[in-house]
């Protein structure tokens, strides 16, 4: 191990710009990958958190921010065999005086945070559920504290509405407690729309059929489309741009990390090739000698892996804090599962980088390489 880390440092500043670089492209990948990962797990706590089986929406919707669904359609729907209950939701965005996206949820009931209506299984840590048909509002754990406010608060949205803050709530959920959740009514009221929902949520009778019952639902109106719930996250078209683009990235990543430690080694081999001549004559085998070499970008691209990792734990908490990023919806921690595989991604692109300069170097007759200056 020596030996090799005396020949990284031989060239500092070579090797401290090839493992920032690798850093760099690993940060943008686990910090892109954290956003997707944590989006995946909110939407898939959300519909088990709350027992849906089904969610309704408009067929043509590019997403469920995008649908509106006709108010008859929630009592359609209700009469299918195999449906045990229905809850019509309307989920849009709406902006603050301070914050330019806030997740705005609008649900029938309010069961999603008042548990079973006596207490049990409740979500409210402060105050009480909005009424319906009023413009009060309960704001998620992560939003009032972010705008610093509680019961008996003011929240300005918009350029001149003002909603009451009658109660607080945490669903364990950062995708929720960073919203406002008020009735269906007056959140359809907030957002412009004059009826009708943005989806459904359907719970089945336990001894129904899933797919049976999402057939029979997609019978009924062909301006519907019903879906098992475990797969929301696919109809979100922010969600599938977001993870497309984390792939592209990672593959950015990898290329970058190859390139700069072929770059890197080509020019360190192509100038100890002396060296490596000398080593070959005192009896070092081809093997050897490649194995070394590897080695130093298999050490220059773990480094590179590990500070591209660490810096992502600065970088995450001041994205997410942005004055115009939305609360709860970006992680403000790497996934640990990306650790592994980020260090798999910079060791494979070492390797690949570094096979081509150390093969080179050791193909040539040990007499060549001595001649050379």
């Amino acid at each position: 191990m020596g030996p090799i880390v005396r020949n990284i440092l031989r060239t500092k500043l070579r090797s401290a710009l090839t493992v920032f670089g690798i850093a760099a492209g690993i940060a943008v990948y686990v910090g892109l990958s954290s956003v997707t990962l944590k989006f995946r797990e909110q939407m898939d706590r959300s519909f088990v958190a709350a027992k849906v089986d089904i969610v309704v929406h408009a067929a043509r919707a590019a997403s469920p921010m995008e649908s509106r669904v006709a108010p008859e359609i929630a009592l359609a729907v209700s009469k299918v065999a195999g449906v045990l209950s229905t809850a019509p939701t309307v989920l849009g965005s709406i902006k603050t005086r301070s914050l330019p996206y806030v997740l705005l949820l609008g649900v029938r009931g309010l069961e999603i945070v008042d548990g079973d209506g006596a207490g049990r299984g409740s979500a409210v840590i402060a105050g009480r559920i909005p009424k319906a048909r009023t413009r009060e509002a309960m704001l998620g754990r992560l939003l009032a504290r972010r705008q610093r406010l509680w019961v008996g608060d003011t929240i300005h949205v918009d350029a001149d509405t003002a909603l009451p803050v009658v109660g607080i709530f945490d669903l364990g959920l950062d995708n929720l407690d960073g919203g406002i959740l008020m009735s269906l009514d007056s959140a359809n009221e907030l957002l412009g729309h004059r009826d009708g929902f943005s989806f459904l949520l359907v719970r089945k009778q336990a001894e129904a059929n899933l797919g049976t019952v999402v057939q029979g639902i997609n019978a009924l109106n062909p301006s519907i489309a019903a879906f098992p719930a475990n797969r929301i996250r696919e109809r979100f078209t922010e969600y599938v741009l977001i993870d497309t683009f984390a792939k592209i990235v990672s593959a950015t990543a990898f290329f970058l990390s190859w390139l700069l430690i072929f770059n890197t080694l080509a020019m360190a081999v192509s100038e100890r090739r002396r060296e490596i001549a000398v080593l070959s004559t005192i009896g070092w085998s081809r093997a050897r000698i490649v194995s070394m070499i590897l080695a130093e970008a298999l050490l220059l691209g773990l480094a590179g892996g590990v500070l591209g990792y660490a810096l992502t734990f600065a970088a995450l908490p001041m994205v997410a804090t942005m004055p115009r990023m939305a609360t709860g919806l970006f992680s403000t921690a790497p996934a640990l599962v990306l650790l592994p595989k980020s260090m798999l991604l910079c060791a494979a692109a070492s390797i690949a980088g570094a096979l081509y300069p150390a093969l080179s170097a050791t193909c040539k007759s040990p007499i060549d390489g001595l001649r050379r200056e």
